[in-house]
């Protein structure tokens, strides 16, 4: 126990010493809170009670402030990979294994650390989510859904779904160890490959049985809400129920965290 909360001591000062975990964190606020905001003001001006195509109850404004998640994602996976990639490229990884003395402390510590990293992340995009955006709501006389306990256990999730990112970002910059192979796989299968995939199981019910298991899927299912499941078409789009969805993410953590342990970390530094 000793040795594991040494190596969680020494990857938060790795965390606090670096300036990746607060510009990627930034990035990600800015990005979210304008995202949001641009949803906000166009989904109030048509479905709003004043709009041409008015539409009652909250499915558009949780949609939104599920944003942070299904458009934030890739920041904690990036911020948990770029802690396992980085000790490997300024060779800092050798003296960590020394210091602590096992290596099975230290990804512990790691997966600890940046599980919880991802979590400040996951308030810090539902905060920006939500600020861009009530107030365009409120505007247009829309409810906001912040009084109903759904939207709440929502907020929750989301922050949940956050941190179990971070674990699958560090399982996977510890299976793949170069810095920029790991930011060019999380970028390409982010932002291009499942989103692809899963606007493909819109249109067809056979490739949504599958799709639905993709990692963005599965973490929007347990979020129970998302921007993608609004756009299939004619309800083809298939979804797991929000604690599947959950299982099925913390299952890919588990998967590439135990890989990462079996193969690569157990392996000779070069």
């Amino acid at each position: 126990m000793s040795r594991f909360m040494d190596a969680v001591r020494a990857e938060w000062l790795k965390v606090f010493t670096t300036r990746s975990w607060w510009v990627l964190g930034l990035v990600m606020v800015l990005y979210i809170g304008f995202t949001a905001a641009l949803m906000a003001l166009l989904t109030s001006s048509l479905f709003g009670p004043s709009g041409d195509m008015p539409l009652e109850g909250t499915g558009l404004t949780t949609m939104v402030y599920s944003l942070g998640t299904a458009m934030g994602y890739v920041f904690p996976v990036l911020i948990g990979a770029l802690s396992v990639t980085a000790e490997y490229r300024h060779n800092t990884i050798t003296p960590t294994f020394i210091s602590v003395g096992q290596r099975g402390p230290v990804l512990t510590a790691k997966v600890a650390v940046q599980g919880t990293l991802g979590l400040l992340y996951g308030v810090a995009a539902l905060l920006s989510a939500v600020l861009a955006s009530v107030f365009f709501f409120m505007g247009q006389g829309m409810s906001t859904g912040l009084a109903e306990g759904e939207t709440w256990m929502m907020f929750l999730r989301s922050v949940i779904a956050m941190g179990l990112w971070a674990v699958v970002g560090v399982g996977l910059g510890a299976l793949i160890r170069s810095q920029a192979g790991a930011i060019v796989v999380v970028l390409v299968f982010t932002q291009f490959i499942e989103p692809l995939a899963r606007m493909a199981g819109g249109f067809n019910d056979t490739i949504s049985q599958v799709t639905k298991f993709l990692p963005g899927s599965a973490s929007d299912a347990f979020v129970g809400s998302s921007i993608y499941s609004e756009i299939t078409v004619g309800g083809a789009g298939q979804t797991l129920l929000w604690w599947q969805g959950g299982l099925v993410m913390a299952g890919y953590g588990v998967v590439v965290v135990v890989a990462a342990w079996l193969t690569r970390w157990r392996a000779d530094v070069s």
